[in-house]
């Protein structure tokens, strides 16, 4: 296993991990190619963007992370936009060895924290037993 930094030429293994992942009976999502390439480039062309990728000894990328630092007080911090293992590799560590990765980078460059929102329980479970903690903050959305 071995994580690198985001480059463009990775963008089409990226799409690949991001499709299989969100076009499937867990998430009933059916993003389409283009769709998903242009929220994918979008994400990549965020001021301070940062991108980790993980690949697994023979498997190719079986991760992803899409970041960005971000402004605030009164240190800066990494935000997770996107944050992807591929199902084969759940619930194997991959997950963990790619945060703590992160939070290294962050440390490194003296950032306040890692920062994230999440919509489902499982994935919060995953996140709490990686010491993240809940905070006073709430996500409030009305769909129209």
């Amino acid at each position: 296993m071995r994580i690198a930094y985001f480059e463009p030429h990775h963008l089409g293994d990226c799409l690949d991990l991001f499709l299989g992942h969100y076009n499937n009976e867990a998430f009933g999502c059916q993003f389409d190619p283009q769709k998903a390439t242009a929220y994918l480039e979008e994400l990549a062309n965020t001021p301070r963007f940062i991108g980790f990728l993980l690949f697994g000894a023979d498997d190719g990328l079986v991760g992803m992370a899409f970041c960005h630092e971000r402004t605030w007080w009164p240190y800066d911090e990494l935000h997770i936009d996107e944050f992807i293992i591929s199902p084969s590799h759940q619930k194997k560590g991959y997950g963990s060895k790619l945060l703590k990765f992160m939070q290294k980078y962050a440390k490194e460059r003296e950032l306040a924290g890692v920062t994230l929102v999440t919509n489902t329980l499982p994935l919060a479970r995953f996140y709490q037993k990686n010491e993240f903690h809940e905070h006073d903050v709430f996500f409030m959305y009305k769909g129209l």
